[in-house]
């Protein structure tokens, strides 16, 4: 096969198993130049036109390592869509806006704005490398760029979960104007049916989701190259990144189960602080106190006169 021609084929949706509803997709299109046809990343948005290069040998081990990048770069954009409707259409929504206050705006979306622009980004890099060459383009490398710049973003917003939900179930039942504002944008065409949530719980899925992806590229690279050294790599960060999220909401769910706790139990003498990162609850629940039956007096024996 030649490996310098690649066809332009039909594109199911881009993004396949990403969260979040289908919507703009990378497209990419296929331009002649200086004697070679080259791929162009086309723009993407909510009116681009799905494409896909079609590697024409679906079971072949060469084609699965391209194909699992080219993956990892389609998927990102369907994400960053996504994202794009939680904070152009929910977050951007004066009425929604004006309907919260300052701080309960700030625990229901967080820093999602942020989660974005980092996402877009690292898009773009992706779309680079993928401009300068479709057949061996690599990908590892720039997710290992972007962890630090993942980090920053997606640590606090999952640590951030426990409000956010909390906030989220509050709104509904104190607020009296939020159920129905937030009934009038879910209804719309943009948000496919999904409801808020959806949305806002698109950063969890997508950083345990790029994990997955680099980890398919690892298995498909040739064992000892540089490549599986660089895709071990960033496999390994995101792997560290996720643990640490996993932690940190761990972390945040003790301390508010102490917060609670705190506010149910008082104590005559403190005599150290109740919450504490260091102290936790390991369980609740009735409490049910087991006493000693009392001891019953010896049995006496009698011998038998016979």
């Amino acid at each position: 096969r030649d490996r310098g021609q690649a066809r332009l084929a039909q594109l199911p949706a881009a993004g396949r198993g990403s969260p979040g509803p289908p919507g703009a997709r990378l497209g990419v299109g296929l331009e002649k130049g200086r004697g070679r046809e080259v791929w162009r990343p086309g723009v993407w948005g909510c009116e681009a036109r799905a494409s896909e290069v079609n590697w024409s040998c679906p079971f072949d081990p060469v084609c699965a390592l391209p194909q699992a990048k080219f993956e990892l770069i389609t998927s990102e954009a369907s994400y960053i869509h996504s994202l794009s409707v939680a904070v152009g259409h929910f977050l951007g929504s004066a009425e929604l806006s004006e309907c919260l206050g300052a701080q309960d705006k700030q625990w229901l979306f967080s820093k999602l704005p942020e989660v974005k622009s980092t996402s877009e980004r690292f898009l773009q890099d992706l779309e680079q490398r993928l401009e300068a060459d479709v057949l061996r383009f690599s990908v590892c490398d720039v997710v290992l760029d972007h962890c630090p710049a993942f980090r920053r973003v997606y640590l606090p917003y999952v640590t951030n979960q426990a409000y956010q939900e909390r906030t989220y179930q509050r709104l509904l039942l104190e607020n009296p104007r939020f159920p129905g504002i937030l009934a009038r944008l879910e209804e719309s065409p943009v948000c496919q049916r999904l409801p808020l949530t959806s949305f806002l719980i698109l950063p969890f899925q997508r950083i345990t989701r790029l994990k997955m992806l680099v980890e398919n590229i690892l298995k498909r690279t040739a064992q000892g190259s540089e490549d599986e050294d660089m895709a071990t790599k960033a496999f390994n960060a995101l792997k560290e990144l996720v643990q640490e999220c996993n932690a940190s909401v761990q972390s945040m769910k003790r301390t508010e189960e102490l917060i609670h706790l705190s506010k149910k139990i008082h104590f005559e003498g403190k005599i150290f602080p109740l919450i504490s990162q260091a102290r936790w609850l390991v369980r609740h629940g009735e409490l049910v106190e087991l006493a000693p039956l009392p001891a019953a007096p010896p049995a006496k024996l009698k011998l038998s006169s016979k």
